[in-house]
């Protein structure tokens, strides 16, 4: 399959997020456009031309549709974990949001998704941004699997593949947080420090217990618009806690 061309672009953040992704489909064996479409989902949940667009037209792609075929190149290859490379790229599609204000042109409601269901996150600019990730698994909500999917396809519907990644980014991020705390815990004597190193820990364990619940329950649920929303919900909620705990008093460390 012939490489896709990329977009004429200037140097910065735009550029950068293209280049890098032009990277990951030459490692990825330059899967067809057509292929691509079938690995998330098919044209339920976007055509092969908008697929093409987002490697051939300097606009900046929706994050949404953006994310998950990142994932799909990323499961390709091989010892790249595909929730590592959604978060790189996220950042690299942020520092490209910012740098322009706003994606170039119209966003656009994907195709598969009601846009009344996407209207409550789009209420500004910052809300968009925000709530991207969640109109990126609404976009997959009534994919159906093709009939002879691709080799490197996930087997499960792609919100059930999408969920899991997000949970497995929280679990990360608990586990590496902890670490971080048990890392402060051992070089402070401070009793202040220590006591709010435990309460942090306490809320983590908490956390953790949520985010097990979730996947449990999301395990259990049919696959709909409001089950959906409901999942999405509590993940952006247990996601924005984890966060805060993140968020260290001055002249402890940085986070990683």
């Amino acid at each position: 399959m012939p490489k896709l061309t990329a977009p004429p672009l200037p140097p910065g953040p735009r550029k950068a997020l293209s280049d890098e992704l032009h990277r990951l489909h030459l490692r990825a064996g330059w899967p067809s456009v057509r292929d691509m479409t079938r690995a998330i989902g098919g044209t339920s949940v976007a055509s092969s031309s908008r697929v093409h667009d987002v490697f051939r037209q300097p606009r900046l792609p929706d994050w949404g549709l953006l994310d998950i075929l990142v994932s799909a190149l990323a499961g390709r290859i091989r010892g790249l974990d595909p929730s590592v490379e959604s978060q790189r790229f996220h950042g690299l599609w942020e520092a490209a949001a910012e740098a322009s204000d706003k994606p170039d042109g119209p966003t656009g409601t994907p195709e598969g998704l009601d846009s009344a269901f996407l209207h409550s996150s789009r209420s500004s600019a910052e809300a968009t941004r925000k709530g991207v990730q969640d109109a990126a698994a609404a976009m997959v909500l009534a994919a159906p699997l093709p009939q002879e999917a691709a080799p490197w396809q996930e087997s499960v519907h792609p919100l059930r593949a999408y969920v899991q990644r997000r949970l497995h980014g929280l679990r990360s991020r608990i586990n590496s947080t902890e670490v971080l705390l048990d890392q402060r815990l051992a070089q402070t004597a401070n009793l202040n420090e220590e006591d709010e190193v435990s309460r942090r820990r306490i809320l983590l364990k908490s956390l953790r217990a949520e985010v097990e619940g979730v996947g449990n329950e999301f395990s259990l649920i049919r696959i709909s618009p409001a089950g959906a929303e409901h999942i999405l919900n509590l993940l952006s909620g247990l996601e924005s806690r984890v966060e805060e705990l993140r968020q260290f008093p001055p002249g402890w460390f940085e986070p990683s």
